[in-house]
C-alpha cells in the first residue's frame, strides 16, 4: 500500500471510531454519534460513506474528499449548536443536571477538521499513483 492510502485509511478509521464513541452524556446515559443519526449527524454519516468509497475505489478522490470533509464539519457544527446549546440548556433548566459533550464529539470534530485538510492532499496522491501508463513491447 502507498503511504497516502495508509494515512487516508487512518483518518477514516479515526472518523468511524469517533462515530461510535459517546457524543452526549445526560443523566448517566451516553449517546454515540450513530444514535443521533437523524437529523443531527446525517451529514457526518454521508461523509463517512464517501470517505470509505474513496478509500477503496479512489474515484474522484480530491473532489469527493473535500465534499465529505465539509459534510462532516457542517454536521459537527450543527450537532454542537443544536445539542450542545439547545438540549443542554433545556436539560439543565428542567432537571438541574448538566449535559456534557462526550469524547467522541471532540474526536469527531478534530478528525473532520484534519480530514478537510489532509483528505484532498492524500486523494491527489491517489490520482498521481493511479494513472501510470505501462508500455509493453511485443515482437
Amino acid at each position: 500500500m502507498k503511504v497516502s492510502r495508509i494515512i487516508y485509511a487512518i483518518l477514516v478509521i479515526l472518523a468511524i471510531v469517533a462515530y461510535g464513541m459517546p457524543w452526549m452524556i445526560t443523566d448517566g446515559q451516553s449517546f454515540p454519534g450513530w444514535a443521533m443519526i437523524l437529523p443531527f449527524t446525517f451529514g457526518y454519516f454521508i461523509g463517512l460513506i464517501l470517505a470509505v468509497v474513496i478509500l477503496f475505489t479512489g474515484y474522484k478522490a480530491v473532489g469527493l474528499s473535500i465534499f465529505a470533509g465539509i459534510l462532516m464539519v457542517i454536521s459537527i457544527l450543527i450537532s454542537g449548536v443544536i445539542i450542545g446549546l439547545g438540549a443542554g440548556l433545556s436539560s439543565f433548566s428542567h432537571s438541574g443536571s448538566d449535559m456534557p459533550m462526550g469524547n467522541g464529539f471532540e474526536l469527531a470534530a478534530i478528525t473532520s477538521m484534519v480530514f478537510v485538510v489532509l483528505g484532498p492532499i492524500m486523494g491527489n496522491q491517489f490520482r498521481k499513483h493511479g494513472n501510470k501508463v505501462i508500455i509493453v513491447e511485443t515482437e
